[in-house]
């Protein structure tokens, strides 16, 4: 396989996602978004006040900073519950990010296609 015409996740190289994801029932995954419903809404508020921490005027970087490091410590959870459930690890990121993770066309001028 090419590395122009592998996927890739957040910059990294992963050729074989598409095809974990593909084999994977979609039940399986909305059951585990809906077991871990509030440490996913959790997250989701923590980048919120990341942003709103960071958007003002003088930023308190050490707030920022242990936000991050609380949204590290819930995905790290959820990872290993992931894991306990028979997923990969990685459909954390696409339950948190969804649309990240996208194949690349030809040509695309990324730093791994030159």
């Amino acid at each position: 396989m090419c590395i122009r015409d592998s996927y890739y996740h957040y910059g990294y190289y992963c050729p074989n996602m598409k095809q974990q994801l593909a084999n994977i029932p979609p039940q399986k995954i909305e059951k585990f978004k809906e077991e871990n419903k509030s440490t996913i809404d959790r997250i989701i508020k923590l980048r919120g006040e990341i942003r709103s921490l960071a958007c003002t005027q003088n930023p308190d970087w050490n707030k920022v900073i242990e936000k991050q490091k609380e949204i590290a410590e819930l995905r790290f959870e959820l990872e290993k519950k992931a894991i306990s459930s028979g997923l990969p690890p990685f459909v954390v990121g696409h339950i948190l990010h969804p649309g990240y993770g996208h194949k690349f066309k030809k040509g695309h001028q990324g730093p791994y296609n030159k």
